[in-house]
């Protein structure tokens, strides 16, 4: 479920809704791929989700919802979308660590909805989620699986799984730029947890006033 925010709080304009208006306009600036992704030349975003850290509540049902098998932690959980110049354009809300990739993804509909037909979505094995798209036309380009039947996967599939690895590394580059701020390097505490959302938003989004990741 997604984390809860305090409702009686309205939205008011700041640092956080300024950087996604403008970093989500870059999606739409249409200058071809970078030749790291030369061999995806449909491909419009890179997907990948990320945790981040969070005091342990002492409610049990809210510990359970937010609990990460993978980090052994209580965790909030984002995805993370680049362009093909490795650029940061959109980032979800927060979700409880127990929340799969799938379901996050096909809640961000403002993402899924920018989607043109023939475009091309990169991510990893665990985004099954051809079923989700609502734009007929739209792939999901992930890495082969070699299945239970065979012993290994054909020459060709391995190259394409290499290639795609190679041209997706560049969103793991992008998150593990976000985690450089102190303040994602430690708990967000719980009396902050309202704020992790926007803390997390302003994070990503200054990634994109650094150095390039791709020249």
């Amino acid at each position: 479920m997604p984390v809860p925010t305090r409702k009686e709080r309205p939205k008011v304009p700041g640092v956080c809704f300024e950087l996604k208006d403008l970093c989500q306009m870059l999606e739409s600036l249409d200058e071809g791929n970078a030749k790291h992704f030369s061999n995806f030349l449909n491909v419009k975003i890179i997907i990948d989700c990320t945790e981040i850290f969070t005091e342990k509540p002492s409610s049990l049902q809210a510990c359970k919802e937010i609990y990460s098998n993978y980090k052994w932690h209580t965790t909030f959980k984002f995805l993370v979308e680049i362009d093909t110049h490795a650029a940061v354009v959109y980032v979800s809300r927060a979700w409880g660590a127990r929340t799969s990739d799938k379901h996050i993804t096909s809640n961000c509909n403002d993402l899924l909805d920018a989607m043109k037909e023939g475009d091309e979505i990169m991510a990893d094995r665990g985004f099954d989620i051809d079923d989700v798209l609502s734009v007929p036309g739209v792939k999901v380009i992930i890495p082969d699986f070699k299945g239970k039947d065979r012993s290994q996967m054909r020459g060709v599939e391995s190259r394409r799984s290499e290639n795609i690895a190679v041209a997706r590394m560049h969103v793991e580059r992008a998150i593990q730029r976000i985690k450089i701020y102190r303040i994602l390097r430690t708990e967000i505490p719980l009396t902050m947890t309202h704020l992790a959302e926007q803390i997390f938003t302003v994070c990503a989004y200054s990634v994109n006033f650094l150095s390039p990741i791709l020249q």
